[in-house]
């Protein structure tokens, strides 16, 4: 009988073991994954320049081997795979008659699955696999890296357009992006603005989270100051009106999530913490940074000037969507036609022909058939994410999904998810980041 128990022990220990080891492997994985998003435009503007195309792919090795893992050691699971494989299989299977029809070299519509599919089941993987301790390490990784990230943008904001650490893919300074004449927009460790400026407003999301979860995700006071003054500092020197549209998303986020809470005490020490972090924000943008402050005063009036109310644009990113329904072919033009890639493989020139914001480029890439149907399960996936956040906080009072949604909605719902490398890469890791907050709450 003492045999029968100590041999069930000893298989219940090894498979806790296992169960560790999976999770401790994934959870790496996960983590070099995010590492990656930083690192491609090291690799690709000052280290490796001469292969910069090919690193194009330098994340696809490390989810391939997420999926490997996850699939040898879970399995499918068919509550959300199975919709994905239905959904995958169409939209190849589109893309495939699509390059036969505009004689496209088999490339593009592989460069364009690989944006508008390869990166979803990222999202659904995370939730399953990311204990507390998993995510502990995660969070804590992305926090270290704001450090660096945030001298590099303090450093490229100091130096003159024409310095090095100002570049993006060439050394052509003609075509950097500035906020005012002179005045960089830093680009970080990214090959262009956007990167950076999405990486910025996640991060502020972050660390809204961790205000409130220093110790459950054991962070020390240390780190969460010193990632704390980087992110702040990122925000700050973004020289972006999108950065500021974001942080303005997240902050009304972090109130919602306060007071939609059952925790009625946490209600004042929410408020204290918002306007804790809005008052250092401001502090550092108008005090730390008056150059950065005066530069992007200056740089919002221009723009009003030429372009009208930032409002009045950010709603004719939706209803400019009814535009293309007239001239685009059935079918479209091709899936992934209008990526900078998909046009330097297939020779052709569209530019922004096809649409400079994404809901008109995906309208014109899938045509307007299937592409109102793509947009509107695109659609329903924000509200639903948005529902179950609003749910989970309401339940538990673990406002953490809600924060962070308030960055990820949106940039699921009108990002450029399907034409820029780093931003599908932030997106999908951003929405798997709010999934496995609801589950751990």
């Amino acid at each position: 009988m003492m045999i029968s128990i100590e041999n069930h022990h000893q298989r219940t220990a090894r498979m806790l073991s296992n169960a560790t080891a999976r999770e401790e492997r994934l959870g790496t994985l996960i983590i070099v994954f995010a590492a990656l998003i930083l690192l491609e435009g090291v690799l690709r503007k000052w280290l490796l320049p001469s292969i910069q195309q090919p690193l194009l792919f330098v994340r696809e090795p490390v989810l391939l081997l997420i999926y490997f893992f996850y699939a040898r050691d879970y399995g499918a699971r068919r509550k959300w795979f199975t919709p994905y494989l239905i959904f995958s299989v169409s939209i190849v299977t589109l893309s495939l008659l699509q390059a036969l029809y505009w004689n496209y070299p088999l490339l593009v519509p592989f460069l364009g699955a690989r944006f508008y599919l390869f990166y979803i089941p990222l999202a659904f993987i995370m939730p399953e696999v990311m204990t507390l301790r998993q995510m502990g390490r995660l969070i804590r990784f992305l926090l270290w890296a704001s450090i660096p990230v945030g001298i590099l943008v303090f450093a490229q904001f100091s130096m003159p357009v024409a310095h090095p650490i100002n570049k993006g893919l060439s050394d052509a300074i003609e075509g950097r992006f500035t906020v005012v004449k002179d005045i960089v927009r830093p680009y970080g460790p990214f090959t262009f603005v956007s990167g950076q400026t999405h990486f910025a407003a996640m991060m502020l999301g972050i660390l809204a989270i961790v205000s409130e979860k220093r110790q459950q995700f054991n962070i020390s006071r240390l780190l969460f100051l010193a990632s704390g003054a980087g992110i702040l500092t990122m925000g700050a020197l973004s020289g972006g009106r999108t950065y500021f549209g974001f942080a303005i998303l997240v902050i009304v986020s972090y109130f919602l999530a306060g007071f939609t809470s059952p925790r009625t005490g946490n209600k004042g020490g929410q408020i204290i913490r918002v306007a804790t972090i809005v008052t250092l924000f401001i502090a550092t943008f108008v005090l730390v940074f008056p150059k950065a402050y005066e530069s992007m005063s200056q740089r919002q009036a221009t723009a009003i000037d030429s372009e009208g109310s930032t409002l009045d644009r950010v709603l004719h990113s939706f209803t400019d969507v009814a535009e293309p329904f007239g001239s685009a072919p059935l079918f479209g033009y091709g899936l992934g036609a209008g990526s900078n890639a998909a046009r330097l493989v297939s020779g052709a020139d569209n530019g922004f022909s096809l649409g400079e914001t994404e809901w008109i480029r995906m309208i014109n890439e899938i045509g307007p058939v299937f592409g109102i149907l793509v947009l509107g399960l695109r659609i329903t996936l924000v509200f639903w994410l948005g529902h179950k956040s609003l749910t989970s906080n309401r339940r538990t009072g673990d406002g953490a999904a809600l924060i962070l949604f308030g960055f990820a909605g949106y940039l699921l719902l009108t990002g450029q998810i399907t034409l820029q490398n780093q931003l599908v890469s932030i997106c999908w890791l951003c929405v798997g980041l709010v999934m496995t907050f609801i589950r751990l709450a």
